[in-house]
């Protein structure tokens, strides 16, 4: 009995029976033709890649083919491609199997109310936020008595920034009920010099002083007087 083989091939005997093999480092269909060797496995391609015969070859090479190609998830999905293993997933927000169909999301009557009730805590905490930068103050009538409003903030101006010099008091005085004004006053017994400083009044203290060189006076008892 004559056994022939493909191009390339051998023929080996097992158990009385005569088969065709391709040699190592070859592939094919032994009854055709061996040739060289693709790949012989997926551990041989890239992982997004996977060992498959060749179109058109009569299943006798295999090589390192791409995956997810073109057509092969439904409408509406993306392919992704990972050890050797294509995935087909629907695009968010759709829904349903990759490789068959995706479609949108029927809402039932309990999610339509949720969303509405989420819907309107935003809008209340977006209104709460809205109102919260309202500012402290506008004018000084916006603010407690003796305190201003400076940058929309109730303040009080003796503070922030105080005009006055030397010993000289910063008084916030109430105009009315809508404005404010800042005086520097001296403290009692003084008065206002030249420069503003707080000085004490040279004709009280002159006075002061004839006063009691008078009294000194009255007190020494008059020799000439029996």
């Amino acid at each position: 009995m004559t056994t022939q083989c493909g191009s390339r091939a051998q023929c080996e005997v097992d158990f009385h029976t005569a088969i065709c093999v391709c040699p190592p480092s070859l592939q094919g269909n032994p009854l055709v033709a061996c040739i060289e060797v693709g790949c012989k496995g997926n551990n041989e391609c890239a992982t997004n890649e996977i060992c498959d015969y060749i179109p058109g070859s009569d299943f006798t090479r295999k090589e390192c083919r791409p995956l997810c190609n073109p057509g092969i998830c439904a409408f509406g999905a993306d392919c992704t491609a990972r050890d050797h293993r294509e995935t087909c997933a629907c695009r968010h927000p759709l829904i349903g199997d990759g490789y068959v169909s995706c479609s949108e999301r029927k809402c039932s009557k309990s999610q339509i109310v949720e969303k509405f009730d989420s819907f309107a805590l935003h809008v209340s905490i977006l209104f709460t936020a809205v109102i919260s930068e309202e500012p402290e103050c506008r004018i000084d009538a916006d603010c407690p008595t003796q305190l201003t409003c400076i940058r929309e903030t109730c303040q009080n101006p003796c503070l922030v920034q105080n005009p006055c010099v030397g010993s000289q008091t910063c008084v916030v005085k109430d105009i009315g009920t809508s404005l404010r004004s800042v005086a520097c006053e001296c403290p009692e017994g003084l008065l206002y010099g030249d420069n503003g400083e707080c000085i004490k009044c040279k004709i009280l203290k002159s006075i002061i002083t004839v006063l009691d060189t008078m009294k000194t006076l009255i007190s020494i008892p008059n020799k000439g007087t029996p």
